[in-house]
């Protein structure tokens, strides 16, 4: 489904990350940061997932630095 999606609004000249995750949160930090354009934190892996991500990534933290 998220591989779809991506092709699709490329179709129309839109680059984009798609991820799905439990939160929010962990979906938008995903999408930011891993290369994939499309991903899914299947459930049990969401710790894994996030734990090589940067804590600049947090989108708390992104925003204070706007």
């Amino acid at each position: 489904m998220t591989k779809d999606i991506v092709r699709r609004l490329a179709r129309f000249g839109v680059s984009a990350s798609v991820a799905i995750a439990k939160t929010y949160g962990a979906a938008h930090m995903v999408a930011g940061y891993v290369r994939s354009r499309a991903i899914v934190v299947e459930h049990g892996a969401l710790e894994a997932a996030l734990t090589n991500l940067p804590i600049c990534r947090c989108r708390h933290c992104i925003s204070r630095t706007m």
